[in-house]
């Protein structure tokens, strides 16, 4: 998958303020329901979620470069994160 490399490289990035994880949603049945029960039509799709919802999403492929938008939904759930995550004691 080529984007493997650019999302190990985002993940060791964020790896103090953000938990990462893949869902290949052609792997399985259970995988296309759950990224059809999100509203998920294309892949690659990046979701943040924040107290259990999508709060932001980032769909197609990106360089690490413009997986940047990750920086302005972290700014704009601020909150959200710190008051709902175990990552709270990371946000800045």
């Amino acid at each position: 998958m080529r984007l493997n490399p650019i999302f190990d490289e985002v993940s060791q990035e964020y790896a103090e303020r953000i938990k990462f994880t893949k869902l290949n949603i052609l792997e399985s049945p259970t995988n296309q329901e759950i990224a059809t029960n999100m509203g998920i039509m294309s892949a690659p799709t990046f979701v943040l979620f924040c107290n259990g919802r999508s709060v932001g999403q980032v769909i197609g492929f990106h360089s690490s470069e413009g997986l940047k938008e990750i920086d302005e939904m972290l700014a704009r759930y601020k909150m959200c994160i710190k008051q709902n995550t175990d990552l709270k004691g990371y946000i800045v």
